[in-house]
């Protein structure tokens, strides 16, 4: 490292100096040779934690990450690349829905996606609930597919910044997730790996989200909008509520049935539609395809209501190994075991349904998992007939549970009644799109929506 030794290096961060770009790539080479131990690393992110790393050296981080591995290279493709990327919630089943949406307007969308850990879903984990569906795609397999389909689903694979896949299970088990330029580095390195043009981030705040103070989600949304442009990338940030779930519907199998149903134009929560046109119009717009955000709201709408995002989904399932008749309208691939009805104990309005003892919930039905290892049942999870802002009458259904059995059921069930918050007057609930952050400073949804930002 330059001539430094390991304990060196972490102890100039502990005492709050400067790295060079030098310095961080020999450091991370070393680390993923073998040189530098998993104790030594951890000491040195616990040392960022605390001290922090100014905006060069997280550039100069992620450079160095991205370096570890292969990127995707798309040579002589004209159609422009984006992807989208959320902090996490319940519920949140975005992805599979925009990203066929903005394939549809002319927007070719490699995006790499994770499973989830702790009380958040994963995308990776729903796909997967679909039988035979394949996550694991090399590199030429993500470039090929995102060449002749518009989309591919990828998890990062060992090929893929794999620097960030060591370093990020360390930070899961010594608590140093909560560090603004180690979630920067960790998310852009996959981002700007995959060749994109643009990219808008959904950051959450609310109960349901990783960081639920609005300031943390703002402080984490502009980090994330300036180092996506030191790496050439249009980048927006919408700062978003999680407090309940998204949409009806929290589980894998149960969330791909929702938007089954909603490209389908059978069922679309409002929650789900302002959310996937926002992020979408906002991504088509970042990456030229449009003007502004809301004309590309207007054009995935567009797409929306002519069904053709559907078969762009099915395309893509069954490149990837799906079963495409697992699918079809009135077919059931995961029947759950048992079922229980959650009823209202008074008559009312619905203030609140807790996300986060909702996922928490989750995990207890094996709908989430605890620890990476841990294997999930792509049945479990809860269907919502009412949700925050609904009104509801004494012993009406809220909710239904699903899971493995009915004493699994009856365990988790008083859970979900605590979660349900009921008042005899209509509640005020937050707006969905909170504020938007960009390179020239934050609007609200409403300023946002009509500004010209692609370059």
């Amino acid at each position: 490292m330059a001539s430094l030794t390991p304990y060196e290096f972490i102890s100039r961060k502990q005492a709050g100096e400067e790295y060079s770009r030098d310095e961080l790539n020999e450091f991370l080479s070393l680390y993923m040779r073998g040189d530098i131990q998993d104790y030594q690393m951890t000491a040195w992110m616990m040392a960022v934690y605390f001290k922090g790393l100014t905006d060069k050296e997280t550039s100069f981080l992620i450079d160095a990450m991205i370096g570890t591995g292969n990127r995707l290279s798309f040579p002589g493709f004209d159609t422009p690349l984006g992807d989208k990327h959320s902090t996490g919630g319940v519920g949140d089943k975005i992805t599979l829905l925009l990203a066929p949406l903005v394939a549809e307007c002319g927007l070719a969308i490699p995006t790499i996606s994770g499973r989830g850990l702790g009380f958040t879903g994963g995308t990776l984990d729903k796909l997967e609930s679909i039988p035979g569906f394949n996550t694991n795609l090399t590199v030429d397999e993500m470039q090929d597919q995102t060449r002749n389909i518009g989309l591919a689903f990828g998890a990062q694979t060992a090929e893929l910044v794999p620097a960030d896949r060591r370093m990020y299970a360390l930070r899961d088990v010594t608590g140093t997730i909560r560090s603004y330029p180690l979630i920067t580095s960790s998310i852009i390195s996959k981002k700007a790996a995959e060749g994109i043009q643009g990219i808008v981030y959904d950051v959450k705040c609310g109960r349901g989200a990783f960081m639920q103070d609005e300031d943390e989600a703002r402080e984490l949304a502009n980090w994330l909008v300036r180092i996506s442009t030191e790496f050439g990338l249009n980048a927006a940030a919408l700062i978003t509520t999680m407090d309940a779930p998204l949409g009806r519907s929290v589980g894998n199998w149960l969330e791909v049935d929702e938007c089954l149903r909603a490209l389908r134009l059978k069922a679309i929560e409002p929650d789900i539609r302002q959310l996937t046109l926002a992020l979408g119009g906002t991504l088509l717009s970042l990456c030229g395809v449009e003007k502004t955000p809301m004309e590309g709201w207007k054009k995935m709408d567009m797409a929306w209501s002519s069904g053709r995002a559907l078969k762009r989904f099915m395309q893509a399932v069954r490149a990837q190994g799906g079963d495409v008749a697992a699918l079809d309208e009135g077919v059931n691939p995961h029947p759950a075991e048992a079922t229980l009805d959650i009823t209202a104990e008074k008559g009312g309005y619905i203030h609140e349904v807790d996300a986060r003892e909702i996922g928490f919930a989750g995990v207890e039905l094996r709908a989430g998992r605890s620890t990476a290892e841990a294997s999930i049942d792509p049945a479990a999870g809860f269907h919502f007939r009412l949700n925050a802002g609904d009104e509801v009458g004494e012993g009406e259904v809220i909710a239904t549970l699903f899971g493995g059995s009915d004493s699994l059921l009856a365990q988790v069930a008083p859970r979900i009644q605590r979660s349900i918050r009921i008042e005899d007057f209509e509640p005020t609930l937050p707006p969905l799109l909170r504020s938007v952050v960009t390179p020239k400073g934050e609007f609200s949804w409403e300023e946002f929506k009509g500004m010209t930002i692609s370059t």
